[in-house]
This record gives structure tokens, C-alpha cells and sequence, in this order.
């Protein structure tokens, strides 16, 4: 032991009782919000408040590392660090900033969720510099001389606490050696606890989410984490939302939106379903699935790589200009679940307003939950990747099921983002029949299309030699032929079980690939297919009206005769009248489609271009003037939307 004491410098020693007694603090004032909403709380659930306080510790080490990284670079440096006596007085200094930045901000967390049911956000720099109202309701609502006692005494407990680890854990002064090699090991540690773990993307808010109580998944979260990742979100979003207009426009912009909704959802196609009994929904949502590989929807291709595909689309009600709102899975899963359009910066499934509970973008979720389905999200890697899980948690999902489950732990049948899909069907046939009679809607993302486009060997020799390159979208065919198989022997197995007369099939994908790149965010790399299909589904047909994946929720409520929910979702029934538009947006590249123009501009710049087409698919596109009389109404339209949208989403207005 003493040995040890040796190689451990003094630093390391101050930042590791520094590091117990902040997450001390945290784990305090958790047992405080745990005992401020006692009333909604359960007995019988206190395990499950337990494993909060587990959960929560990995949300509190991100925190504290940030609150650390001051004293981290400044610690360990020869005569000026912690040798200094100078230095030792500024970081008790700071450390009881710490402590008390802890401490005030928790206790405000307990009133700001006892007020609006969520941790504190960005709402809190809103209210705060709107006026001094909501100073003078501090003082007259709340116990503010009570509160200033809590905090007093918390940090002086934590400090003291601090002092105690530190005598004990007190040793001999350690060489410029094995200081430099402390300095090193606690900077990556302290990278990995900001990162919280060595996962490809740094730990979201959605992970707090592990159970289906909420109550014990609000325990769990960090609301400094919490309010640091919405503060985040809300300056990444200024530098795109700067020319969004003023607020005040907001009438205005609710004027297009109501137009555009109701040219484009006067009844038309009549499609009833041949049962009596509430329809089992299974969405299937292809990675990277671009229809430039599609049969069915590319005219122009020559080799047969989705046969199935296209002979399903013949029993379908499909859609032949159907264009992802983004260009990442994240912001694809985002427009399907919410029915929501893109929006610039962070995908919505990962910003912190999708986890209220009365979030505009998150109706859709709580309508099929009202209508008594089953929720399951199903993903053959790890779904904490994007926040997925964390969002789906947050939104009512029953079931999420990953890689991180048993059946799915043994990660060598796959590519490094998942399982093999052929094993991710199989698995989803099980969980339907695990359902009963009670109605399901599953949402299951595929893994394999996928760079590095790795087609397992058990399937190669059934896959064409197709013509290979560089680019993404040619490597994909053997992929999307992949995929096209698996779907086949999916549906040829689905026949067999009792679900499958009464369930609907939606087929689509999370985005497209890069195909043609001579306009900015050219509509065809973001075509996809979207085809419905089921057995209770007496007429196909196929529809050229211009949809995007917003409106694929209200055309599946459409169909299940539930249109009385549209008008409380963005997007539109895809089998009402109209032309129809999509409404694309990538960084800050706005994209608006329309039957034969497409409008695009750089938001937050006077780049903006006009072209028209007679298809699609055409090779070049003719640029229009911008003296064009069409130039104007798209530009207003796409902007009011897109700036609708925001504000919705972020005000709830």
C-alpha cells in the first residue's frame, strides 16, 4: 500500500477526493428530489429508485469532469500547482464555487419540476432575462431563506467531507515522473467520465432512461447535465436560426403552414381495411435504402437488385416521390416517429424537448398509445447510439431491444454497427408472436446497408456480381440485394403466423445516399421507397403525389380510419389530394420540393437557387431566374415552414 501511495502524486489524490465528494453532493440532492416528490412515488417501485441512483452516477461523473477541467490542467503543474500555497487557497476557492453552483442548482431544479414536470433547460435564461416577474414570484412562492440554509449546509458538509479525504488519503510528495504520468492518466479518465464511457458517441440525457417509470428515470438524471446539454443545443441552434425572423411573425408563418396543410389534405383515396379489429403495425426502416438502387422506382436501372421489393409494391399502396427530410438516421427516425420535419442543428430525437412530456413533435407516440398499442423500438446495434433509446424510453416505448440484450450479445454475426439483418427479422417475428391479442406497433432499424456494406457469407453466393466503385451508393447494391432477399424470406415466413392477416406493413428508409451531387442536396440522393402494405388491403395502387417521411404516420392513422387525430400532426396524409411537397434540410441547406421545382437555399446567406424539371430523374435540372414568379412562393413557403417548426417545437407555442 505504501508502495502505491508512491506512484499516486498529491494531485491525483486532491482530484480523486474532489471527485467523491461532488458526487456525494449530486447523490444528496437526488435523495432530496427523491424525497421532495415522495407523494409520487411508489413502494412497490423502490428498487427501481435504487437503480436510479446507480444510473445516475454515470450522468453525475459527466458533470463533475467538466466542472473539474479547471483544476484538472491547472493541478498538476511544477512550483505554480498544488506546491503553491497561493494555488491551494484559489482552488478551495473554486471548489466551493463548485459546491455551491451544485447545491443552488439543484434545489431550483426541485421547484423548476414541480412547476413544469421536467428539469431545468434553457426556459430558465427565457424566463429569466423576460422581465421581473419571475424574480419577484422567487420571493414570494418560495422559501428562499430555507433554501440559502440547505445550501450552506450542504456545502459546508460536502467541504468538510473534501478535507477529511484528503488527509486521508495523504502521502508522500511524488517525483516530476510520476506526476507527469498521474497528469496523463487522470486527463484520460477525466475524457472518458466527460465522454461517459468509451462508446462511439459521448452519453446523451436519453440515458437516464432505462425504465419505464418515470419518476425513477427523472431520479436518475443530472440536471446540470440536463441544463448543459440544452444550453448546447440552444447556441449550436442560434447560428442557424439567426434568420428565422422574429417571433412576433409568428401568424404569419402559421398562415403558410394552415394554406400548405389544407391544399395538400382534402379527402380523396378511400382505402378501408377488411377488419373489424385493431390493426398490429410493423415499420420497417432500411438503412440507407436509396432508390437509385430501388427497381421499382428507378426507370433507369438495368440490374435487378430489389426484385422482391418491386413485386411487393405491385400489392401495395406505394409511393413513387416519397424524399427523407434529412440526410443522417437519427433525423430520419425523427421525421417518421414525430412526424416532424428536420430541423437545422441536432437531430430532434436528441435534443432535450422531446423528452417533455407534452412535446408538440412527440404526439404521434402518445395517439397510438392512447389507441392501446404496444410500443417496441427494435435496432441491431446499440441503441443508446443517437439517443435512440433514451428517446424512445422517454416516449412511451414499452420495449426497446438492441445488442445489449441477451439474445443479441454475441456481436460477431454482423458489422460494427449490428447485427446481420436476416437475424434482426428472425428476432422480430418472435417478438410479434410474444404480443398476443394485445395490438402492437413495432419500429425496427436496420443495421446491414451500411458502410462497410459487409453482406454475411451465408448469403454471398445468392447475391449478383453487381459493378462495383468507389462510391457509396454502388457499393450498397449487394447490400440493398442483401436486404431484398431477407425481406423476402421475412414476409414468406410471416404468412405462417396468426398476426400477420390483421397487421400493416410499412416499408421505408432512414435517408438516401449521395448519388448526384450538381445541386446542393439534390432530391434525388434523399429519394426512398415507402410502400404499405397488408392483407386487409383489397386495392393497391401507387401514387405520385410528393411526400416526405413526415406524412407516413398520418397516412398509416388515415388508413386506419383514426383521421381524426391529422390535424394534431405536422405532416399529411399521403393519400389526401394535392401536389404535394418535402421539405428537406441538411446543416444549413434548405431544400423545398415540389411536383417540377425545387427551390434551395443556404440558410443565413442571400445563396439561394431555383430549378425546374420535368421528372426527377432527369440527368440536368434548368435554373430558373429568381425574377421566376415561383421563386417567391417557395421561398416564402419553405421558409415560414421551416421557421413554424422551430418555434413550435422549441416554444410549444
Amino acid at each position: 500500500m505504501f508502495k502505491l501511495m508512491h506512484f499516486i502524486s498529491a494531485p491525483t489524490r486532491v482530484l480523486f477526493a474532489s471527485y467523491l465528494s461532488i458526487l456525494t453532493l449530486f447523490a444528496f440532492w437526488r435523495t432530496v428530489f427523491l424525497f421532495f416528490f415522495r407523494q409520487d412515488l411508489s413502494i412497490a417501485h423502490g428498487a427501481l429508485y435504487l437503480q436510479s441512483f446507480l444510473v445516475g452516477i454515470r450522468l453525475d461523473l459527466v458533470a463533475t469532469s467538466y466542472l473539474m477541467i479547471p483544476i484538472l490542467l491547472t493541478i498538476y503543474l511544477p512550483y505554480m500547482g498544488l506546491a503553491s500555497s497561493i494555488y491551494r487557497k484559489v482552488h478551495r476557492l473554486y471548489f466551493i464555487c463548485i459546491l455551491t453552483f451544485i447545491s443552488l442548482f439543484c434545489s431550483i431544479d426541485l421547484e423548476w419540476f414541480n412547476e413544469f414536470g421536467n428539469h431545468i433547460n434553457t426556459m430558465l435564461i427565457m424566463y429569466g432575462t423576460g422581465g421581473n416577474e419571475g424574480w419577484e414570484l422567487i420571493w414570494q412562492e418560495y422559501n428562499v431563506f430555507l433554501y440559502a440554509l440547505s445550501w450552506i449546509f450542504t456545502v459546508f458538509a460536502s467541504f468538510k467531507l473534501f478535507t477529511l479525504l484528503v488527509r486521508k488519503f495523504d502521502g508522500p510528495t511524488s517525483t516530476i515522473l510520476s506526476g507527469s504520468l498521474n497528469f496523463l492518466l487522470s486527463l484520460v479518465i477525466s475524457v472518458l467520465c466527460m465522454r461517459g464511457g468509451t462508446q462511439e458517441k459521448p452519453v446523451d440525457w436519453g440515458y437516464a432512461h432505462f425504465s419505464k417509470n418515470n419518476m425513477a428515470n427523472q431520479i436518475a438524471q443530472n440536471c446540470i447535465f440536463f441544463f448543459g446539454r440544452s444550453f448546447i443545443e440552444m447556441q449550436e441552434e442560434e447560428n442557424f436560426t439567426s434568420n428565422f425572423g422574429d417571433e412576433s411573425n409568428l401568424s404569419e408563418m402559421e398562415n403558410t403552414v394552415t394554406q400548405l396543410k389544407a391544399e395538400n389534405n382534402e379527402p380523396n383515396i378511400d382505402i378501408s381495411l377488411n377488419s373489424d379489429k385493431k390493426p398490429n403495425i410493423i415499420v420497417i426502416i432500411l438503412e440507407s435504402f436509396v432508390s437509385e438502387n430501388c427497381n421499382y422506382l428507378n426507370p433507369n436501372l438495368n440490374e435487378k437488385i430489389t426484385p422482391f421489393i418491386d413485386k411487393l409494391s405491385t400489392k401495395s399502396i406505394s409511393f413513387s416521390r416519397c424524399f427523407a427530410n434529412g440526410t443522417r438516421s437519427a433525423y430520419g427516425i425523427g421525421s417518421i416517429l414525430c412526424s416532424w420535419p428536420v430541423l437545422p442543428g441536432k437531430p430532434i430525437i436528441t435534443q432535450v424537448e422531446t423528452g417533455f412530456k407534452n412535446s408538440p413533435a412527440t404526439e404521434p407516440l402518445r395517439i397510438f398509445k392512447s389507441l392501446g398499442y404496444d410500443l417496441t423500438f427494435l435496432y441491431g446495434g446499440d441503441a443508446n447510439f443517437d439517443n435512440m433509446k433514451g428517446f424512445a424510453m422517454a416516449n412511451g416505448f414499452d420495449h426497446v431491444l438492441d445488442w445489449n440484450d441477451g439474445f443479441l450479445a454475441n456481436k460477431d454475426d454482423g458489422n460494427m454497427w449490428g447485427k446481420f439483418d436476416h437475424i434482426m427479422f428472425d428476432k422480430l417475428l418472435d417478438i410479434a408472436d410474444q404480443k398476443g391479442d394485445t395490438p402492437f406497433m413495432i419500429n425496427f432499424f436496420t443495421t446491414t446497408n451500411h458502410d462497410p456494406f459487409k453482406v454475411p457469407e451465408s448469403y454471398a453466393s445468392r447475391i449478383p456480381p453487381f459493378e462495383t466503385g468507389k462510391e457509396k451508393y454502388i457499393r450498397a447494391k449487394r447490400t440493398m440485394a442483401y436486404d431484398d432477399i431477407v425481406l423476402s424470406e421475412f414476409f414468406e415466413d410471416a404468412k405462417t403466423h396468426d398476426w400477420y392477416d390483421n397487421t400493416i406493413f410499412i416499408i421505408t428508409a432512414d435517408h438516401g445516399l449521395n448519388v448526384h451531387r450538381n445541386i446542393p442536396n439534390h432530391p434525388l440522393n434523399g429519394h426512398i421507397p415507402f410502400i404499405i402494405y397488408s392483407p386487409m388491403i383489397d386495392s393497391p395502387r401507387t401514387s405520385n403525389k410528393i411526400v416526405s417521411q413526415i406524412d407516413i404516420l398520418p397516412t398509416l392513422l388515415d388508413i386506419m380510419d383514426e383521421d381524426q387525430y391529422l390535424p394534431q400532426l405536422y405532416g399529411n396524409s399521403a393519400l389526401a389530394s394535392g401536389n404535394g411537397f418535402a421539405c428537406r434540410v441538411s446543416h444549413k441547406n434548405l431544400q423545398w420540393i415540389t411536383p417540377n421545382h425545387t427551390y434551395y437555399e443556404f440558410m443565413g446567406s442571400d445563396k439561394h437557387q431555383l430549378f425546374t424539371y420535368p421528372t426527377i430523374w432527369n440527368d440536368t435540372y434548368t435554373e430558373l431566374p429568381t425574377s421566376d414568379p415561383r421563386f417567391n412562393i417557395l421561398q416564402t413557403q419553405s421558409q415560414h415552414y421551416i421557421q413554424h417548426a422551430y418555434y413550435q417545437f422549441k416554444r410549444m407555442y
